[in-house]
């Protein structure tokens, strides 16, 4: 009997541990970067330097007219990205293999910063050219299409609030609240460009990669509506 008791307690005192801890308080401070640009214009233009190069990227973001004034994380949106070069030397070629987009959470909360909402790839697979083919003129244009809630949300929330993954009813919901709630002030889209380059009278091709990152004020007004429910009846005469 005695043992069962010890079992019994030994057992409660594991789940305890597990499950009655709460997110630390420990803060992280606010990114001192600012999207440079006016949040009621969706779109944005970015010249990225590529090392050791004499010519750039140009970059030109979009989100298909959503007010970035009022940006929730928990709304599905798109942005849309169109790259190609600047001031190319003649004779260049200049190919996009792959574009790796990542938008995740900044905020004050240690456990919150950083935490991924949704990602992208985009590979060239013909065989025809070594990738999507770029220059001063011809672009290339791609939509990350941004979904409010995704299975990796879910899972990366779950764990940022101890429960390993698995987020149930016994932990804080995912919401546009809880979000803001937490410290979240904006969401960092990051990118990074793979680009193939040939020199003229050459045959072979290196690659170098690129990364842009763009941050983007989150609304702290979540613009949810309270149901009241109407209480008063009428009484018959």
């Amino acid at each position: 009997m005695k043992k069962k008791i010890l079992v019994t307690l030994l057992t409660l005192t594991t789940l305890f541990c597990f499950t009655g801890c709460e997110y630390e308080v420990e803060e992280v401070n606010v990114d001192t970067e600012t999207a440079s640009m006016d949040v009621n214009i969706p779109t944005l233009d970015k010249e990225l330097a590529i090392p050791d190069e004499d010519f750039t990227l140009l970059c030109t973001y979009d989100t298909s007219g959503y007010d970035l004034s009022k940006w929730h994380v928990t709304d599905s949106k798109t942005i849309g990205m169109k790259v190609k070069t600047n001031n190319l030397p003649e004779d260049y070629e200049v190919y996009i293999d792959h574009v790796h987009a990542d938008i995740s959470l900044k905020s004050t909360s240690l456990q919150i910063n950083g935490i991924t909402q949704d990602s992208m790839d985009d590979t060239f697979h013909g065989q025809s050219q070594d990738g999507f083919y770029i220059n001063n003129t011809d672009e290339y244009y791609n939509v990350f299409s941004i979904e409010g809630y995704t299975d990796q949300f879910y899972q990366l929330w779950g764990y940022a609030f101890g429960n390993y993954g698995t987020v149930s009813s016994k932990y804080q919901r995912l919401t546009e609240n809880s979000i803001i709630g937490v410290g979240t002030y904006a969401e960092k889209l990051s990118v990074v460009y793979d680009i193939s380059i040939k020199k003229p009278n050459s045959n072979k091709v290196y690659t170098k990669s690129v990364s842009d990152s763009i941050l983007i004020p989150v609304s702290q007004d979540p613009e949810t509506t309270t149901v009241i429910k109407n209480t008063n009846t009428e009484s018959e005469n």
